[in-house]
């Protein structure tokens, strides 16, 4: 909704608040839509937008519609194809530079996308990847596991 009143506006306070966020829009159109929203907004037209190669394919999409430059952060994969998570190295800016200097077109990145939990249910520290990931902004795409923010034992893993 462009302006949302009463019900739905309390309704994105009061998710906010929930989850610590600053603010909170309802989307009827599901997470996909969502990351596109999102992305659309962080990284406009030929910027480039650091992002897990194992992304939902709505940012793929993104990618796409906005015509913005990808530079890849890989996961690993063991030998039984189990994915893991992207390692550590790939979030520091020695490592970012390499990529930027390698992919054509590519500038620093305006935004970063990151699966969390992987698809094989592996969850990142994204206060460290916070701390060391040096991008303006960063979207921690985390659509199959909202509820771990309440559990104790998954808190500093996920946003």
């Amino acid at each position: 909704m462009p302006r949302p009143h009463r019900p739905h506006l309390e309704a994105e306070e009061y998710i906010a608040r929930t989850f610590g966020a600053e603010q909170s829009y309802i989307v009827t159109n599901g997470t996909s839509t969502s990351n596109k929203i999102v992305g659309m907004y962080a990284a406009p037209s030929g910027s480039t937008l650091l992002i897990d190669r194992n992304c939902h394919k709505s940012l793929a999409h993104l990618l796409m519609m906005n015509d913005v430059v990808p530079v890849w952060l890989k996961p690993t994969r063991n030998a039984l194809g189990i994915l893991g998570g992207i390692p550590r190295r790939e979030f520091t800016r020695d490592s970012i530079e390499e990529k930027v200097a390698a992919t054509t077109q590519a500038q620093w990145p305006v935004h970063a996308v990151i699966t969390n939990s992987t698809y094989d249910g592996l969850l990142y520290n994204t206060d460290w990847i916070k701390q060391t990931l040096d991008v303006p902004s960063i979207h921690f795409d985390s659509a199959w596991v909202p509820y771990t923010i309440f559990i104790r034992s998954t808190r500093g893993k996920v946003v």
